[in-house]
């Protein structure tokens, strides 16, 4: 079990065991005395009957003067068997008294330790475990404690918390703020591992003390705080630059519809108003990734009002269908309620970022795919799912998909999911990539009031492999 202090000797200064032995020998002492007394008296009172020169009376006398010496020692015996009575009393109330408070120590200690955020393992100087709480059970996977067996046997799941411990155990160092990774049914674990020393009272080194502590929130907190930053620094550049391109843009814009109606009055040649065209075509375009920056760079604030979802996602849905249908992709509709679902949001900006998920979805498939827009609802909040079975993202990828700029696509800005993650998070929601199989599948989660508040696991957890 876990070491705790030592609890105070209670009632006695002297140990247990030496007391009921000098009890012991007390009493077998007074009852051989008081025996050989009784021995001695029966063979004087025998000896003066068959002596023909001493009459009964004479061997009365003689033994009522023992008789004088044998009420004392029985009073002496009495006086002894009590002060021996209270003697073993006091000393199994102190015995019990000191067992109840360490039974009571070591059950706090353990209470405290299983009450730990962090998991606790303690290891002996040949690094077998000799406990362990239920959070370090948890962490590493265990249907249950396993103590008295090598730590590699319940450190299968980490292997390099094994060889971590060891060699700090051998080198008799302790360590802080080593992290290690775990990998469980298909997730990700970050861990953070510290060893101290575990010592006797009297400081002899007999083990070690592992925590664990589970840092993957903290470090996705540390992703989008640094994530953060970077978009700050990067909006103020991408508004920087727009600002400066789309004054040029304008005049070429303005110029190039006075050049086009010259042309067309004055019936100039067909392959130059084609050129026109192309300019015009990629001026446009140009444009609207002018436009995106702004819109990444400088989000407007949200105006939020009562939203059917279902028919926002239903509209963009036919906003792409000729599309779908052009090139022979199925589009369906999953779980979409008869009597819609109402949220608080602001129509424009959810427009905008289902937008850019379900135009990624239609771009990443070929001739024949399927398109899947799923919806799962609970009283507070609400679960998107945009599907696709195309050829899916690399696993190499799929940590930056959300990265400004970053994108796969020839002629992509890399914005689109960026602009649906940032206006996925100002409404108080998730989004993000689950494991589909085959294909890509993006979850967003909203909120049906304006605040976030906790996803119940049902909606969470749900998923489809």
């Amino acid at each position: 079990m876990f070491r705790s202090e030592p609890t105070p000797r209670v009632g006695t200064r002297v140990p247990i065991q030496l007391a009921l032995l000098v009890c012991l020998l007390i009493t077998l002492g007074s009852s051989g005395i008081l025996t050989y007394h009784i021995v001695v008296k029966r063979l004087i009172l025998r000896a003066a009957l068959r002596s023909g020169g001493s009459s009964p009376e004479e061997a009365l006398r003689l033994v009522a003067a023992y008789l004088e010496g044998d009420l004392i020692l029985a009073v002496a015996l009495v006086v002894v068997g009590v002060a021996v009575g209270l003697a073993t009393l006091t000393t199994f109330r102190a015995y019990s008294r000191t067992k109840d408070r360490l039974a009571f120590t070591r059950q706090y200690a353990f209470d405290i330790l299983e009450s730990l955020s962090v998991g606790v393992i303690t290891i002996d100087r040949q690094a077998r475990v000799t406990a362990m709480n239920e959070r370090a059970v948890g962490l590493l996977g265990l249907a249950a404690a396993r103590t008295q067996v090598p730590l590699s046997e319940v450190t299968a799941s980490v292997p390099g918390l094994r060889a971590l411990a060891e060699w700090h155990l051998s080198e008799e160092r302790p360590f802080a703020h080593v992290d290690l990774t775990l990998e469980r049914e298909g997730k990700r674990l970050d861990l953070r591992v510290a060893g101290s020393f575990l010592h006797t009272r009297e400081g002899r080194f007999v083990g070690m003390v592992l925590e664990l502590a589970d840092v993957t929130q903290l470090r996705e907190l540390e992703k989008e705080a640094a994530r953060t930053e970077r978009l700050a620094g990067l909006g103020t550049l991408a508004a920087g630059i727009a600002h400066e391109i789309r004054n040029p843009l304008s005049a070429i814009d303005i110029h190039l519809q006075l050049l086009r109606e010259a042309l067309v009055r004055d019936r100039g040649p067909a392959k130059a108003r084609r050129y026109l065209d192309i300019v015009q075509t990629e001026s446009a375009r140009l444009n609207g990734i002018v436009e995106n920056f702004l819109r990444f760079a400088r989000p407007s604030p949200l105006s939020r009002a009562p939203l059917r979802l279902d028919g926002l996602l239903a509209g963009i849905l036919e906003l792409v269908e000729p599309e779908c249908r052009a090139r022979g992709i199925q589009v369906r509709k999953e779980g979409f309620p008869p009597d819609g679902l109402v949220l608080e949001a602001d129509e424009g900006q959810l427009q905008q970022a289902f937008l850019n998920l379900v135009l990624n979805a239609v771009q990443a498939l070929s001739s024949g795919g399927s398109l899947e827009v799923s919806m799962l609802a609970s009283p507070a909040w609400v679960r998107v799912e945009v599907r696709d079975n195309g050829p899916g993202i690399p696993p190499e990828h799929r940590e930056r998909i959300f990265e400004p700029f970053f994108t796969t696509k020839e002629g992509g800005t890399g914005l689109g999911l960026p602009i649906a993650q940032r206006i996925v998070s100002e409404h108080g929601g998730s989004i993000g990539l689950e494991e589909a199989g085959s294909g890509t599948s993006i979850v967003v989660q909203l909120p049906r009031t304006g605040g976030p508040s906790h996803v119940p696991a049902s909606l969470a957890n749900a998923h489809r492999g």
